[in-house]
């Protein structure tokens, strides 16, 4: 099954959930394939840095899951119900992350799309900023 992965804790709208971080390219490749069943409070979240278009595939993926994609001001941008076999889904704008969670999740929750999402932990798995070029004094 490979290395254990990081756990953080997400919080959206007043809804908390137990996350596994996919944030290293072999965790976002094997997201929950092989994974059992997510309970109502567990999930696992893709970071990415620099946020980017992160699409989610179900082909080789065995349940049927609920994706929320995450902007990068920290607003649930639109949720999805996906199952085995679906084509890919991506996002319609760059993302900072998004959520797999059980089936169902954010409409038994009655989550829409402007929630805020706050990932506590987050500067763990992002760099700062970036300065290019040179300046010369």
């Amino acid at each position: 099954m490979g290395r254990e992965r990081e756990q953080t804790e997400v919080l959206i709208g007043t809804h908390a959930l137990s996350v596994e971080v996919a944030w290293l390219l072999e965790d976002k490749r094997r997201g929950l394939s092989g994974h059992a069943p997510l309970t109502e409070s567990q999930g696992l979240l893709f970071v990415f840095d620099p946020p980017e278009y992160a699409g989610v595939g179900m082909t080789e993926m065995d349940m049927a899951i609920s994706v929320g994609f995450i902007s990068p001001s920290g607003l649930l941008l639109s949720h999805h119900d996906l199952s085995p076999g679906d084509p890919l889904l991506i996002p319609a704008q760059p993302v900072r992350a998004f959520l797999e969670v059980a089936y169902g999740w954010f409409a038994r929750h009655d989550l829409q799309a402007g929630v805020r999402v706050e990932i506590p932990e987050l500067s763990r798995w992002i760099q700062p900023p970036r300065q290019i070029g040179f300046r010369l004094t």
